[in-house]
């Protein structure tokens, strides 16, 4: 599809612009390492050009997730552990 715009030359092929994008979705459970109780599950979609997100990175962000939700303590948190059910 070609712009449109007067005097302009430019063309825009979305399905090559994306053709490199890589999303992963995954659910992650923040638990209470002590208890065993689950505090939280979070679905959480991370991606980018050319990347493949690690599972640290999902865990960061569903830990964030929890410490918002104030269901876990942001000072402790070697007190959590992680489940991708």
């Amino acid at each position: 599809m070609a712009d449109s715009s007067a005097g302009s030359n430019l063309v825009w092929f979305p399905e090559i612009v994306n053709a490199h994008k890589q999303e992963r979705a995954m659910d992650v459970q923040i638990i209470e390492a002590k208890t065993g109780r689950l505090l939280g599950t979070y679905p959480i979609v991370l991606g980018g050009l050319n990347y493949t997100p690690s599972e640290h990175e999902f865990f960061d962000l569903a830990w964030r997730c929890a410490v918002d939700d104030k269901l876990a303590d942001a000072n402790h948190r070697d007190q959590y552990t992680i489940r991708f059910p």
